[in-house]
C-alpha cells in the first residue's frame, strides 16, 4: 500500500522524548512491516497555529493570525526533523521535504515519489510553506493528492469518526461514513476544508487511534476505526 500517515505532534513530549502513544506508534509501525510511505506530523505539542490566543495582555502584544500560523508552521517543521531522527534510529530510511530551501530537501512531488521508490519514509514538514490559514489536515490531503497515494490515514487519540462529541456517553463510532455526512454534520475529527478537497478528488481517508493502528490497517476487525470514502484496504 502507498499511504500517507498524518500523525499527532503529541506523540512527542515537550522535552522531545516519545510519549506513551509515540512509543506505541513506532513499535506498531515496525511490527506492521510497512517500510516506506509518507508522513505529516502535527505541531500541537508545541503550538497550534490557528488556535493561539491572539488577544493582547498587559505584558504581551496581540498576535495576528498570520503570525500565529507561522509559529504553527515552525512547530510542525521542528517535529518533522525530530520524527526523522526517531525513524532513522529505528532502522528506517527517512527524509524531510519542505517548501523552505534551507531546511531539509526542497519539496516537489517528483522528488517525494523518487525517495518513496527508494524505500524512504518521506516526511512533509512545515505545511504548505508561507501559505497561512492551512491546517496540517489540509496540507496532508493536498500532499496525498500530489504524490498519488492510495489513501491518507489519520492516527490520532480517538478511535475514529463519531456521530457527536466522543466524550459524550451517547456517541457512536461511524466505521463507514461519507464525506458529505462529515461536512453536513460538521464532525470535527478532521478540518472540514480537507474533507471537502478529499471528496472532490475521491481520496479515501482512514481515521484510527494509535492503539488500533495495526488492526485497522490489516482490516482484522470491521468495528475498528473509520473509513471516509471507499475502503482501499
Amino acid at each position: 500500500m502507498n499511504l500517507l500517515f498524518k500523525i499527532s505532534g503529541e506523540f512527542f513530549s515537550a522535552s522531545n522524548d516519545l510519549t506513551n502513544d509515540g512509543v506505541l506508534f513506532f513499535n506498531t509501525l515496525k511490527e506492521s512491516e510497512i517500510t516506506s510511505g509518507y508522513m505529516v506530523v502535527g505541531g500541537g505539542n508545541r503550538i497550534r497555529g490557528g488556535q493561539i490566543d491572539v488577544s493582547s495582555s498587559r505584558n504581551s502584544p496581540a498576535l495576528t493570525r498570520n503570525t500565529s500560523d507561522k509559529l504553527g508552521v515552525l512547530s510542525t517543521l521542528f517535529n518533522s526533523f525530530l520524527l526523522s531522527e526517531f525513524l532513522n534510529f529505528m532502522g528506517f530510511k527517512s527524509v524531510v521535504l519542505t517548501h523552505f530551501s534551507d531546511f531539509g530537501v526542497k519539496y516537489s512531488p517528483e522528488v517525494a515519489i523518487s525517495y518513496f521508490d527508494q524505500g524512504y519514509w518521506v516526511i512533509f514538514g512545515g505545511g504548505l510553506g508561507s501559505v497561512g490559514y492551512v491546517s496540517t489536515d489540509l496540507s496532508s490531503v493536498i500532499k496525498s493528492l500530489e504524490v498519488g497515494v492510495d489513501a491518507m490515514v489519520k492516527v490520532t487519540k480517538v478511535d475514529g469518526v463519531y456521530d457527536m462529541d466522543p466524550s459524550l456517553n451517547d456517541s457512536k463510532i461511524l466505521n463507514k461514513v461519507s464525506y458529505s455526512h462529515i461536512i453536513e454534520k460538521k464532525l470535527s475529527v478532521l478540518d472540514l476544508s480537507s474533507v471537502s478537497i478529499a471528496s472532490e478528488n475521491q481520496l479515501p481517508i482512514g481515521v484510527c487511534s494509535v492503539k488500533n493502528f495495526k488492526s485497522f490497517l490489516k482490516k482484522e476487525d470491521g468495528s475498528v476505526g473509520s473509513i471516509i470514502g471507499y475502503d482501499w484496504r
